[in-house]
C-alpha cells in the first residue's frame, strides 16, 4: 500500500478539488473517485491506498453499496474507511473506522485521518 496514498470518494467536484488540494499540501498522494463504482475501478487500477475518505450519498453507487462490496473483497476489505457524511448512523456500519460529519472542519478531518493512519 502507498504509504501516503488516500482514496477520496465524493460526487461533489468542489469537495474533491478543495479537499484533494489540502491533502496534497499535507503530503498525501490523492486518488479521486466521483462515486462508489468509480472508487472500485480506481482500486483495481492503482496501488492500494492507506485509507478511504467516503461520501455516503452519491449517484451510480452510494457509499453504503461500496461498503457492501468492499467487505466481500479480501484485497480491499482491510483498508480503513472514514465516512464523510451527514448521516449519523454510519458509525455503526461494519467497515467504517471513523465518521466525519458534513459540513466538516478541515483540521478535524485531517486529525481523524492521521489517527486512523496511525493504527
Amino acid at each position: 500500500m502507498g504509504t501516503r496514498r488516500i482514496l477520496l470518494v465524493d460526487d461533489d467536484e468542489d469537495i474533491r478539488l478543495t479537499l484533494g488540494a489540502v491533502l496534497q499540501a499535507e503530503g498525501f498522494e490523492v486518488v479521486e473517485a466521483r462515486n462508489g463504482l468509480h472508487a472500485l475501478q480506481q482500486l483495481m487500477r492503482k496501488e492500494l491506498p492507506r485509507a478511504i475518505l467516503l461520501d455516503m450519498t452519491m449517484p451510480v453507487m452510494t457509499g453504503f453499496e461500496f461498503l457492501d462490496i468492499q467487505k466481500e473483497d479480501p484485497r480491499i476489505r482491510d483498508i480503513p474507511v472514514i465516512a464523510v457524511t451527514v448521516h449519523a448512523k454510519v458509525a455503526d456500519l461494519p467497515g467504517v473506522a471513523r465518521v466525519v460529519r458534513k459540513p466538516f472542519d478541515l483540521e478535524d478531518l485531517l486529525k481523524v485521518l492521521r489517527e486512523v493512519l496511525a493504527r
